[in-house]
């Protein structure tokens, strides 16, 4: 028996349980694997320590695209997807491209301490939570979240004209996973949680280490634009607490 789960959730930023389950799942006999492809670099990686499998991909810690890793307990059982030769011990043929690999390593370093630096991007994305909040948005997903993922819906408008909006505004978002920017489909993930009326007006916002609280801000004045409301500077500064209007700046 196998158990799949991912570590954290790639629209909504919502941690799961995954120590819990793989306590649970072994108990019984079950072999766990799980997708940490979202949350390493941003979270411990102790509560995955203890699964089966593990797979992780470089261009989510800055790595190059086209290259990721299984981490597996042991390679016994292992079946290939692809027959061929019997390189990288006789899990997948084909030869590994070395620049990809490097590039890999380098970006793995790079996210040894990257879980640090996250922490203070937590703030400027509660800042942008809290103006979305004072725009009418709803956050979708609670608590536990990654630090920098934010899923907002905004009932009774679409969120693809949202997104399109912004776009021409020079702010990057998504109506569901990054990688469905440039679709108009509802996200299945807000569908499942929260029903179509959710998923049609869902947002999707990805803040980066290097976000700067003057970014953030000009999100929202961009945000409250395409959402037509007015009198912004009040509403937001009523909604904000104080101590959100502090940068984090990273002394390290």
């Amino acid at each position: 028996m196998l158990v799949a789960v991912q570590a954290a959730n790639h629209e909504t930023g919502v941690v799961q349980p995954v120590a819990e389950i793989i306590g649970t799942a072994h108990s019984r006999g079950a072999r766990v694997h799980v997708d940490a492809a979202q949350a390493v670099g941003k979270m411990d990686c102790e509560a995955w320590r203890d699964a089966d499998t593990i797979a992780i991909a470089a261009h989510k810690i800055r790595g190059p695209k086209g290259v990721g890793a299984l981490i597996a307990s042991a390679c016994d059982g292992l079946e290939p997807l692809m027959a061929g030769g019997g390189q990288e011990y006789g899990i997948r043929p084909g030869t590994v491209s070395g620049t990809l690999a490097a590039g890999f390593g380098v970006a793995a370093d790079w996210a040894i301490d990257a879980p640090v630096r996250y922490g203070g991007v937590r703030t400027l994305r509660d800042r942008l939570e809290a103006g979305l909040l004072a725009l009418g948005g709803r956050v979708n997903g609670t608590a536990p979240r990654l630090p920098h993922v934010l899923s907002v819906s905004f009932e009774g408008r679409r969120g693809d004209e949202i997104v399109a909006g912004l776009d021409q505004e020079g702010v990057c978002v998504s109506s569901g996973s990054a990688c469905s920017s440039g679709a108009a489909e509802r996200s299945p993930v807000i569908d499942a949680m929260l029903g179509a009326g959710r998923a049609s007006g869902a947002v999707r916002a990805s803040l980066g280490d290097a976000t700067t609280l003057e970014e953030v801000e000009g999100a929202l004045a961009a945000w409250a634009r395409v959402i037509g409301r007015t009198g912004m500077d009040e509403v937001l500064l009523e909604a904000m607490d104080p101590s959100l209007l502090v940068p984090w700046k990273n002394d390290a």
